[in-house]
């Protein structure tokens, strides 16, 4: 295991469907924008503040006991 690893996601695509779901945020996932790894996702600011005070928020809850198998 990586220690500098905060949220163990492997698969990117997965991540994004799976908040999506969960959150009903969509995001996304970095290897759609040619980043190499499945480590990092992208969000569009553009909604107001509180929106995205809320979104924020939301994805927190989610990957606080998001888990990949």
């Amino acid at each position: 295991d990586d220690p500098e690893v905060v949220y163990p996601i492997k698969d990117d695509e997965r991540f994004v469907l799976d908040l999506l779901r969960a959150q009903k945020i969509l995001v996304v996932q970095g290897t759609g924008f040619n980043w190499p790894k499945p480590d990092h996702f992208r969000i569009v600011t553009l909604p107001r503040v509180a929106d995205l005070e809320e979104a924020i928020s939301r994805i927190a809850t989610f990957l606080e006991t998001y888990r990949q198998d």
